[in-house]
């Protein structure tokens, strides 16, 4: 008989109220997981091997790292700071960042969005069926 997995809505909130260097919070593989929300005021936010109907992740300022998502739906968003999305997957991809350094490496999607108002933007290996880039002032490299 097959394993049941009841769907779970997953969000998580941090604003600085922790007095530690790290959160590190462990999802078991076979969770099947509706909605991923993740914010955060500032700091370095890592996410990775993750699969969900819907990835959000947005942040006021640091460092982002987001690798190997499986989603129909990933949202990525800084005001300022480092944005690097790779080896993700999902029909449409949405990266957005005000001001710093957006980097996309080996996304598949079926629509992707990068916007960025000042910094670099850089994309390396990126498929998409219809692709949005927005620039307002800085340098763009694509590969």
């Amino acid at each position: 008989m097959p394993k049941q997995v009841e769907e779970t809505k997953f969000m998580i909130s941090l604003f600085g109220m922790f007095n530690q260097d790290q959160l590190k919070i462990y999802i078991p593989a076979d969770t099947a997981m509706e909605s991923v929300t993740i914010s955060n005021t500032s700091g370095t936010s890592k996410i990775s091997k993750l699969g969900c109907d819907s990835f959000t992740l947005k942040t006021a300022s640091g460092k982002i790292s987001v690798s190997e998502i499986q989603s129909p739906v990933i949202t990525v968003s800084n005001a300022s700071g480092d944005v690097l999305v790779e080896k993700c997957n999902g029909e449409a991809v949405n990266l957005s960042l005000t001001s710093g350094k957006l980097t996309a490496k080996d996304i598949d999607a079926g629509t992707m969005t990068a916007k960025l108002t000042s910094g670099s933007l850089q994309m390396e290996n990126c498929k998409a069926g219809k692709l949005d880039l927005n620039l307002t002032s800085g340098k763009l490299t694509a590969n």
